[in-house]
């Protein structure tokens, strides 16, 4: 019985060591789990500050790309100064004065120190160019003059002093060598005077003009006035444009009774007809175009009209001129509308 006793006794004391132990498991995991939440407070309030610094830093970073778009935005739809248009004529102005520059160095010098000689006493700024486009010139065995292909060009401006400075110009030419040689055409049908001076020894043509509104640079209202030099080879007529040239003008002659005062613009303009072997060529006689035409190739040329507008159907009024311009576009003025050339 005793025995008993003791032993429920002994399990009594087992169960409280048990709970006792189950309380103190206990309240480890809530101190252990109170610490966590003590540990985690702080990195959450750390987290949020970081994502805070973040979202500032994203902010600003969003500013300054949109500023950048902004600035290159404006920078690209910012009006822009159109360049000037590039043509075949000024890339062979360009290639042939680099091809002077270099092939022709000692002559290039030569009238480009003339030039500035004539100018040295001369009053006013002077504008200076390589590429001037007023001056022309009669090859020797051409009766028409031919535009220079290049030439040394200064020109001074909104002077009150032109006339005198042309006055001085003259003067200074003859006392360098240089003869009067008259006045020399202006490319175009209407132009300012050009008064032309020649220097044998040198080989040099210079022509002296102003505004294109008076027939001479004498004049008390000259806005400006242009000094231009050139070697007289310089108009570079190759052998086949003097024999191109010779034909063209004496074409002219034939049926207009003189030859034509400046001729420019040949750029192998040679055309097919429709009618073969019909050819035709349009180049600048004065201020117009020239119309010349030829039956075939080995046949010589024949000068039909010269003209600044689409002529009359009627004009073409031969069988040769309706085979070599077939298809050309002109004007009917009795039915007052556009057509072609008929056979």
């Amino acid at each position: 019985m005793e025995k008993d006793n003791a032993e429920k006794v002994e399990e009594k004391h087992d169960e409280v060591d048990v709970r006792k132990a189950s309380e103190e498991n206990k309240t480890l995991e809530d101190d252990a789990m109170q610490k966590e939440d003590d540990i985690s407070e702080p990195k959450s309030a750390e987290s949020k500050k970081k994502h805070n610094v973040l979202a500032i830093v994203f902010a600003f970073l969003m500013l300054v790309c949109a500023g950048v778009a902004v600035f290159f935005g404006i920078k690209y739809f910012e009006p822009k100064e159109e360049p000037e248009p590039v043509t075949v004529e000024k890339i062979e102005k360009e290639v042939k004065v680099e091809i002077v520059k270099e092939t022709m160095a000692d002559d290039y010098k030569e009238v480009v120190d003339v030039v500035n000689s004539l100018t040295a006493g001369v009053e006013n700024d002077w504008n200076y160019t390589e590429n001037g486009d007023g001056l022309t010139y009669k090859p020797e065995g051409i009766s028409t003059y031919m535009p220079m292909k290049l030439d040394i060009e200064k020109k001074v401006k909104n002077s009150n002093n032109n006339e005198e400075n042309a006055k001085f110009l003259e003067t200074t030419l003859k006392e360098q060598g240089f003869s009067s040689i008259g006045v020399l055409p202006f490319l175009g049908s209407a132009g300012p005077r050009i008064d032309g001076y020649y220097d044998a020894t040198r080989d040099i043509v210079c022509g002296i003009y102003g505004d294109a509104d008076w027939n001479s640079y004498n004049n008390t209202s000259l806005q400006y006035l242009v000094l231009e030099c050139a070697k007289t080879d310089w108009v570079w007529l190759t052998e086949a444009d003097k024999t191109l040239v010779s034909e063209l003008e004496t074409a002219y002659y034939e049926k207009e009774g003189k030859y034509p005062t400046v001729m420019y613009n040949l750029n192998n303009n040679i055309k097919d007809s429709q009618y073969t072997p019909y050819q035709t060529l349009r180049i600048s006689v004065g201020g117009a175009a020239g119309l010349f035409y030829r039956t075939s190739p080995e046949a010589k040329w024949q000068f039909f009209t010269g003209t600044q507008a689409v002529l009359d159907c009627s004009d073409y009024n031969t069988e040769d001129l309706k085979k070599a311009y077939l298809g050309e576009p002109c004007y009917n003025y009795n039915t007052q509308t556009d057509s072609t050339v008929q056979l």
